[in-house]
């Protein structure tokens, strides 16, 4: 299981909003990916009332699958959040044990259950400059969304998202 820290802020975007220029930056394109994100919670939504939130992630169809939990930490301000990835790489359908293990005080017993699919075109580049290239990474998502078997919201999201812990020194 692979464990991070992630630090970053959202940002709901028009559907012609373009980034502006990065006066005296670095910034490299990454390639763009697209993701199919399988949400899972109990019927009556425990883990978001904690919020925590449950994924298996398909990227590129299927060439990489995980399983993720993030939980919140303290420290989150001003639209930042702060939480705590753990990951495991598997092709499993259902949560991994280990991770089921995790929630089991935040599912009080309910079981687990796919609750919402995201469909997202992702599009990502690294911004820094000289002394750390890869210090923020702006990711530009076009989401679409399937909750309870009915089709949900579609939107275009702005993250920004803190790559170097130091760079913020």
């Amino acid at each position: 299981m692979d464990s991070s820290t992630e630090t970053e802020a959202k940002f709901d975007a028009a559907p012609d909003w373009e980034l502006p220029a990065l006066a005296d930056l670095v910034a490299r394109d990454i390639p763009a990916t697209q993701l199919v994100a399988d949400y899972w919670d109990t019927h009556d939504r425990r883990l978001d009332d904690w919020g925590v939130t449950l994924r298996r992630r398909d990227a590129d169809g299927g060439a990489r699958t995980e399983w993720t939990i993030k939980l919140p930490l303290r420290g989150s301000a001003d639209g930042v959040q702060r939480r705590q990835e753990l990951t495991i790489d598997t092709s499993s359908t259902t949560p991994p044990a280990e991770l089921r293990t995790l929630l089991t005080a935040m599912a009080r017993g309910a079981a687990l259950e796919p609750v919402a699919r995201i469909l997202t075109d992702r599009r990502r580049r690294r911004v820094g400059n000289d002394l750390w290239t890869d210090a923020v990474e702006i990711t530009d998502d076009r989401v679409t969304s399937r909750v309870a078997a009915r089709t949900g919201p579609a939107f275009r999201q702005i993250e920004v998202e803190l790559l170097a812990d130091e760079a913020h020194d």
